[in-house]
């Protein structure tokens, strides 16, 4: 009876028979396995609001490198002399304004300008007002109630 038992396959561990039991804990983060412990599944959100992208010396530089060509071809033979992280700059603030734009969604460009992009200039009312909306009160509830999403291309070039 004893070894019998101990020779049997254990049972598979989940949520519903034991509580805070998972498959799987992600301890560091892979494009190619996108599991997630349970209870933490994405979920679906919303639409497309509006993008908003911020200049940095990089995006600002490869801009005006990819700009002033005026071919496809030429823009493209710029793009390819570039470094990897300068080309994934510019490509992944092209990708969210494109998508922004497919979703009919307005696409805005703060600390700097950008070809064909609304410039808005951020004040101090403005940035109070954004940290007024992060607060969050004594029952977990705040008015920023959305998310957001940063992306740093140039910062995390192994993404």
């Amino acid at each position: 009876h004893i070894v019998q038992s101990m020779c049997q396959s254990p049972v598979t561990l989940d949520h519903k028979t034991y509580p805070g039991a998972g498959p799987f804990v992600p301890y560091s983060f892979s494009v190619l396995q996108q599991t997630f412990p349970e209870g933490t599944d994405v979920k679906p959100g919303g639409p497309v609001i509006g993008a908003a992208i911020a200049v940095t010396p990089m995006l600002q530089k490869v801009t005006e490198v990819v700009n002033k060509e005026k071919s496809i071809r030429a823009k493209a033979e710029a793009l390819q002399f570039l470094t990897s992280t300068e080309r994934a700059c510019f490509l992944s603030a092209a990708s969210v304004a494109a998508q922004a734009r497919a979703a009919g969604a307005p696409v805005v460009v703060m600390g700097g300008s950008l070809p064909d992009l609304e410039t808005a200039e951020v004040t101090d009312a403005d940035v109070q007002e954004a940290l007024a909306a992060m607060d969050i009160d004594e029952e977990g509830n705040s008015r920023l109630n959305y998310f957001c999403q940063v992306y740093r291309a140039g910062d995390f070039p192994f993404y």
